[in-house]
């Protein structure tokens, strides 16, 4: 109860990556289901990033947790050099990955991106989140210059312009 308490005391929104729309929602507490992978372990999260309904890129988080790693790749399983954590052994691919882009991509489609999360646990796919400013829009590559590569991706719609 105590917990429970201390949580909903929280302002989201204003921490590291101080994303903003987080400090609109409502406090409330939501109960989900505690996701394991067939070690028994938190399961990879793999991050889908959708430019107008095309996924081009996919991070792989391990390790939450613990020692925590991020690699990216391209929806062909062939590794981007990015920068992003402890480094480790290229993961072997998904056996749903082609399952995991088609459902990210539906999810994206009609949108000019968002970045959606998935975990592939046995038996199943299970949906995390759709983000549309993944670390509140202030996460930095390295090299820098994968910030021009993600971006020339995107194209403004004339909405946003």
């Amino acid at each position: 109860m105590a917990l429970g308490r201390s949580w909903l005391s929280q302002l989201y929104g204003q921490g590291p990556n101080r994303e903003w729309a987080y400090g609109h929602v409502p406090r409330r507490l939501i109960v989900e289901e505690f996701l394991t992978g067939p070690d028994g372990a938190v399961p990879d999260d793999y991050k889908f990033f959708v430019f107008h309904g095309t996924c081009h890129y996919v991070q792989v988080d391990r390790g939450r947790f613990e020692r925590r790693t991020q690699d990216f790749f391209t929806p062909e399983w062939t590794h981007v050099p990015l920068s992003g954590g402890h480094p480790w052994d290229k993961p072997p691919r998904p056996e749903r990955l082609d399952e995991m882009i088609e459902l990210a991509e539906r999810l994206g489609h009609g949108t000019d991106f968002v970045r959606v999360d998935l975990y592939d646990l046995p038996g199943r796919i299970v949906f995390g989140e759709l983000s549309s400013f993944p670390a509140g829009g202030d996460s930095p590559f390295e090299p820098e210059s994968f910030n021009l590569e993600f971006g020339n991706h995107w194209i403004a719609p004339r909405r946003y312009r």
